[in-house]
Parts: structure tokens; C-alpha cells; sequence
């Protein structure tokens, strides 16, 4: 089939005419002009003119995308552009300006990227409102404030100007020109002077070496008045009596002395005391011991008893002296130990506190009616005993018990690990059992109850994993689960799941095989949408089912806490060990439910829910 094609040329009126022809496949455009004009036109309006050889083009209003792409590759691509203009507007992406092309580079360099405003040490200090001229500059905060002379006044307590004078709460100052070092100061009407000694022993008057009142006469005594005189015998009430003239006026009269001195005695007469021979002066012995030097003790030494280290000593009032050792008293009587003692420094097996027993019972306790030992039997044997019997022995093999029974106290756990150590314990069930732990940590039950534990241990771990998803969540008030156990979209909901109805049975995640435990929770997942940080929880239930039900109760077993997610589409994750109210009965069926705490938009909730739990 042919195709038509279509010839034009421009005509002397510049208007393109076409005719038409079969004849090829192919349409052209063919544009002349022989106007003399120089241009090209198009409805009468140039676009393209040229001008001895330099083509412009001219009245563009508008260019397509192919040419804009054209022209924009055109200019990423030259080399040997040397000016743009000004640049108004846009977004450089280009590499960074070096900065020789940057004028004042250096200045621009040391600029602080922000200024940091505030009273620290290195920020900018701004002025606040209400600075004028003249103010003096307080800081408020962490800014300037202004403030007038006035004001500065009132807040330093200071007064504009001082007054001067002696009047209460006057300013004093110097009113003499002759004040020197050393002066003393004295008051003037206007301030304060300075004064000499000389000249205050002058002030003060001369009498008696500048003292008040003069001294007068010689034996003058200062009466009441502050006058110096004479005391006059008529001003005495009573007489002094005649002093006596033996033993230089002393009384009472010694009498005659003799040849023997006398002595004045409490009832104040003077006698020769009588003389009284000395029977219990010390004799003279030595003093010795197991090592040192023998020292001679006389009449009038003191023999000290020195302690030291574990060693003190005490003299009491029965003259004795008591010597205490690291706790044993030493007296001499029977030594007794007291309290609890300490024996430090023991650091091998050749440091240690011996007692030789001879395969005696050398540690013998006796109290409240019965008694006990410790003894060392043949050989390297230990023996421990009451009443004579021995009921527990060690040796080097072994260690035997005697004829009474052998108890351990229960407890709730095996202690801590111990390397190439088992232990062997009784665990506080209801009855208790018995248990051994080695050192990894691995418990082996070893009774149950009236029997031995089946497989030497009851306790077997179990986990069951969780996934689901819960979008458009708004609600603060709705509880989502999953519709099936196999569908992870929670879109299952009831405003309290206290009671369910049939076919929400099928909602649970586990049927207990057996009665155990829930010992730990384990949530990991992420958020989306505006509310993706909401706090959410997560509520666990049990419930057993009966046969031909139309509904089934269930009970609340725990919560989780608020699990806050971090961030939109950033994972979070939440631990929870649990050990109350998690138990369930063999064959209950397990659930758990959903519930935002609170709403400020839309959330989108993805989690795996790991429920990690024990059987017994």
C-alpha cells in the first residue's frame, strides 16, 4: 500500500504550501527564502535572523523538554564558560568553592558555624530590652540589662553621697591635719583626730602616773568615794587583837622547842610526833624469765606486765594482774575463752593452732546437759562425738556418719557453681525433694514426692513462638488477638476478653501437654505510621475448654509492661521474667491479647512474641 507524503515549500508571501504526491514512503519540509530579509518567519513574527553571518534567535516564548534537556546538557558540558550573571535563586550542588575564589576567605573560615549565647565561659552575651546611653550593664540571666546610676545605688545599698559628722549612722572621717602612725583617736564635732600618749596621760590628768584619782600619800588605801587616804582606826569595827611576840609572831605559841622539832597538829598546837617503825618495806629480789637478761627489784620500783601484739594486760583491784590473749584470759584460776575468736596470719598448713591430744579428745565441749568433742583417732582420722559416741568420722577416703539420722535444710535453689564440685541439696517443694547440681549448672531432680523423679529430673523446657501484626490500631480500649493460629493479622477483637465465644477457641496460641509454668516473655518487632511510638501491652490468659460450649471463660494471668516502641520503623524489644500467677493446668488453652495504653494517631505494630515456660 502506498503512503502519502506531503511537499511543501514557502512561497514569495512567506506561507508554506503543500501538494501532495503517491509517488514515495517519506514526507519532507523544504524552506526557502529569497526575500532579500535575511530571516526566517512564521506568521508573520521572526525567529530566526541573520546579521552578516551571526544568526539570532529571536521571540521564543516557550521551548519543549527535549530542547530545555538539549541546552541544559549543552552548558553542564562547557568548558569555556566565563560569566552567568547574577545568581538569584537556587540550590548549588556542585562541588565546594575553594577558597581562593572566596574573598576574605580566612575571616569566612574563623566564623563560628552558630553563636552560643549565655553567661559560659566562651558564649556571646546579647543585650536585653531598655538599655540607654549611660547605663551601667548587670547581668539578667543570661543576658545585659541596663542600669542607671541610681539604680546601681540602690542595688549595692550605697548612698548617692555620704554625710559627714558624729550623728548616728554619719560617715567619720579624719578632721585634724596632724594625725600620725600610732596615734589613738578621739572624737571631734566633725570626725576623729589623733592623740599622743603623752597627750592622753594629759587628758586624763597626772595624778598617780595619769591615773584618776591622784594617789596622795604614801599608805593611802582607795576608799569608796575613788579617792585615795589614810584609814583612819576609828573607821575599824573591831580591834585586831595583840599579835604575839614567840615564834616571830606566829599563833598559836609553839611553846619551848627544845632540842626536838615540833609540828602543828590538826587542833593547832604544836607537838613531836611520835615515832612509828616502817614493817613493810619491800625486800630485794630478781626478776627472770625464759629469755633476756635477770632484773633486781628493790624497794620502790614498779614491775610493769607489758602487752603487744594479741597480747593486754590489766591490773584489777585485787591485786591481780590479768592477761588477756587474742580473747583467753589467763588468771589464776581455770582460763576461760569468751566470745568469738580470731586467729589471723594462717595462710599455709604449717601456720596453724595445735593441740596435742595423743588420740585423746582434744576439743571437749560441755553444756546444757550434753557434751561433744572433736578428737583425732588413728592415723589422720577426724572424729566427731557426743556422749561418748563418735557419729561422724573423715578420713582420707571417706566420710562416715554413726547411728542418728543425717539432715539437710531445704532450700530454694542450688548455690552458686563451683568447678569439679557437685552438690547435693533438698529443694523447698511441698513435700521437698532432693536434688543434685554439677558444675555446669544442670539440676537433676532426684525424688518426687513419695518416689523417685521419673528420668532423674521433672523439670522440661518449653517455648512457643508467637508472630503477628496489628495495623490502624487507635483504640485505647479494644483488645486484638489473632482470629487462627495460623493468621498473624490480630484483627480479632473484644472490649474485654473475659468471655469468648466459640469460635474464638481457636485463638489459641498453646494447649498445655502438661501443667506447668510461664517463666519469660520475649517481644521483638518495629512500628510504622503516626502513632508508631504509642505504648502498647500485652495481656496473657488461660482458659479450659469443654466440650460442646458455645463460649469459654478465661482467666487473666499476668501483663507486660508499657512497651514504648523507640521509633517509627526502628525495632524495639522487651524482656519479662515472670513468677506469679503464671501457672496453668495440663490441657488449658493459652492466650494473648493486645491493647494500646494510649493513642495519638494511627499505629502499624509488627512483633514476634517468644513465651518461654517450664513443665513439672
Amino acid at each position: 500500500m502506498a503512503t502519502t507524503w506531503t511537499r511543501q515549500s514557502v512561497n514569495s508571501a512567506n506561507q508554506v504550501v503543500s501538494s501532495s504526491s503517491s509517488a514515495t514512503e517519506w514526507s519532507r519540509i523544504k524552506i526557502t527564502t529569497n526575500l532579500g530579509t535575511n530571516s526566517l518567519s512564521l506568521s508573520d513574527v521572526d525567529y530566526i535572523t541573520d546579521s552578516n553571518g551571526t544568526g539570532t534567535l529571536k521571540n521564543i516564548d516557550a521551548i519543549d523538554a527535549t530542547t530545555e534537556a538539549t541546552i541544559e546538557s549543552a552548558i553542564d558540558t562547557l568548558s569555556n564558560l566565563t560569566s552567568i550573571g547574577t545568581i538569584t535563586t537556587g540550590v548549588w550542588n556542585a562541588s565546594a568553592i575553594g577558597d581562593s575564589y572566596i574573598s576574605s576567605a580566612s575571616t569566612w573560615n574563623a566564623k563560628q558555624d552558630a553563636l552560643t549565647f549565655g553567661i559560659s565561659t566562651g558564649n556571646v552575651t546579647k543585650m536585653g530590652s531598655g538599655v540607654v546611653d549611660d547605663d551601667f550593664i548587670r547581668v539578667n540571666g543570661t543576658a545585659f540589662e541596663g542600669r542607671s546610676a541610681s539604680e546601681v545605688l540602690s542595688d549595692i545599698g550605697a548612698q548617692a553621697s555620704l554625710t559627714f559628722g558624729i550623728s548616728n549612722t554619719n560617715a567619720v572621717k579624719i578632721d585634724a591635719a596632724d594625725v600620725a602612725d600610732d596615734d589613738y583617736a578621739r572624737f571631734t564635732a566633725n570626725g576623729l583626730e589623733g592623740r599622743t600618749l603623752a597627750e592622753i596621760k594629759s587628758d586624763i590628768g597626772t595624778g598617780n602616773s595619769g591615773l584618776v584619782p591622784a594617789a596622795g600619800s604614801s599608805g593611802h588605801f582607795l576608799a569608796h568615794n575613788g579617792a585615795f587616804a589614810q584609814v583612819s582606826y576609828n573607821n575599824l569595827s573591831n580591834k585586831l587583837a595583840d599579835f604575839d611576840n614567840d615564834n616571830a609572831g606566829l599563833v598559836p605559841n609553839p611553846g619551848s622547842t627544845g632540842t626536838t622539832t615540833k609540828f602543828l597538829r590538826e587542833d593547832g598546837s604544836f607537838a613531836v610526833p611520835a615515832y612509828i617503825a616502817n614493817t613493810n618495806q619491800l625486800t630485794t629480789f630478781t626478776l627472770g624469765a625464759d629469755g633476756g637478761t635477770p632484773q633486781t627489784i628493790a624497794h620502790g620500783n614498779t614491775l610493769t606486765i607489758s602487752g603487744g601484739t594479741g597480747i593486754s594486760t590489766s591490773v584489777g583491784a585485787t591485786d591481780q594482774v590479768e592477761v588477756s590473749v587474742n580473747g583467753v584470759v589467763l588468771t589464776t584460776s581455770n582460763q576461760s575463752i569468751g566470745g568469738n575468736k580470731t586467729f589471723t596470719g594462717l595462710t599455709s598448713f604449717d601456720d596453724h593452732v595445735k593441740i596435742d591430744g595423743n588420740n585423746s579428745k582434744f576439743l571437749y565441749l560441755d553444756g546444757a546437759g550434753e557434751s561433744a568433742y572433736v578428737a583425732a583417732s588413728s592415723g589422720t582420722n577426724l572424729v566427731i562425738g557426743t556422749d561418748g559416741t563418735d557419729q561422724i568420722t573423715i578420713t582420707d577416703e571417706k566420710i562416715e556418719f554413726g547411728q542418728n539420722k543425717f539432715l539437710i535444710k531445704e532450700r530454694g535453689s542450688a548455690g552458686s557453681d563451683e568447678a569439679s564440685f557437685g552438690q547435693i541439696w533438698v529443694k523447698s517443694d511441698t513435700p521437698n525433694n532432693l536434688y543434685f547440681t554439677n558444675d555446669a549448672g544442670n539440676d537433676v531432680q532426684i525424688t518426687n514426692g513419695a518416689s523417685l523423679a521419673s528420668g532423674g529430673s521433672t523439670t522440661l523446657k518449653w517455648h512457643e513462638l508467637v508472630p503477628g501484626y496489628r495495623i490502624n490500631n487507635t483504640s485505647t480500649t479494644t483488645y486484638y488477638t489473632f482470629y487462627r493460629n495460623w493468621f498473624e493479622n490480630w484483627s480479632n477483637a473484644d472490649s474485654s476478653p473475659g468471655t469468648i465465644a466459640a469460635f474464638d477457641a481457636v485463638s489459641a496460641y498453646f494447649i498445655a501437654p502438661r501443667a506447668g509454668t510461664i517463666t519469660n516473655i520475649k517481644i521483638q518487632g518495629y512500628a510504622q505510621d503516626t502513632g508508631a511510638t504509642d505504648p502498647v501491652k500485652f495481656y496473657f490468659y488461660k482458659a479450659a475448654l469443654s466440650s460442646n460450649a458455645g463460649s469459654m471463660t478465661l482467666t487473666h494471668m499476668f501483663d507486660t509492661a508499657s512497651i514504648t516502641p523507640d521509633n517509627v520503623s526502628k525495632t524495639f524489644k522487651y524482656d519479662l521474667d515472670v513468677s506469679s500467677s503464671n501457672t496453668f493446668a495440663e490441657d488449658d488453652n493459652l492466650f494473648v491479647w493486645l491493647k494500646k495504653d494510649s493513642n495519638t494517631g494511627s499505629q502499624d505494630l509488627y512483633f514476634n512474641i517468644l513465651i518461654n515456660g517450664e513443665y513439672s
